[in-house]
C-alpha cells in the first residue's frame, strides 16, 4: 500500500510539474504577442526579430502573404509608415495550443482602429 501511495505521489508531482511548465510556456507566448501589439502601437517593427522567427510567415488583413522575417518586417513597417501610422491595435484574445515541445499553434484575435487606404 505504501508503494502505491509513493508511486501515486510521484505521478502527481510529475503531472503537476508538466502542467506548470506548460503554463509557463503559454505565458511566454502570450508575452510575445504583447510585444507584437506594442510594436504595432509604437509603429516601429525594428524589434520584430525578438518575437518572430527567421522563417516566419504572415498573412495581413487584406490577404497578402509575406514569407520570412526580412519580408515581414519590411512590409509591416512600410504599411505602418503609410496606411497604419495613426492606428492602434487591441489584444482581444490569445489561444495557444502546444503541439510539441518546440511548436505551438497560436490564434490571436485583435482589433485595429480605423485607417486610411492609399487611395484615401
Amino acid at each position: 500500500m505504501k508503494k502505491i501511495l509513493v508511486l501515486l505521489g510521484m505521478l502527481l508531482t510529475v503531472l503537476s510539474a508538466d502542467a506548470q511548465s506548460e503554463t509557463a510556456e503559454i505565458r511566454a507566448i502570450e508575452k510575445q504577442v504583447d510585444a507584437m501589439v506594442s510594436s504595432w502601437n509604437r509603429h516601429d517593427h525594428s524589434d520584430m526579430k525578438n518575437y518572430c522567427t527567421q522563417d516566419c510567415s504572415w498573412v495581413n488583413i487584406v490577404g497578402m502573404w509575406w514569407k520570412n522575417l526580412k519580408e515581414v518586417e519590411y512590409s509591416t513597417q512600410f504599411y505602418h509608415t503609410n496606411m497604419f501610422r495613426n492606428t492602434t491595435m487591441t489584444n482581444k484574445g490569445v489561444s495557444v495550443r502546444l503541439i510539441s515541445p518546440t511548436t505551438a499553434i497560436v490564434h490571436f484575435k485583435s482589433f485595429v482602429s480605423a485607417f486610411t487606404t492609399p487611395d484615401g
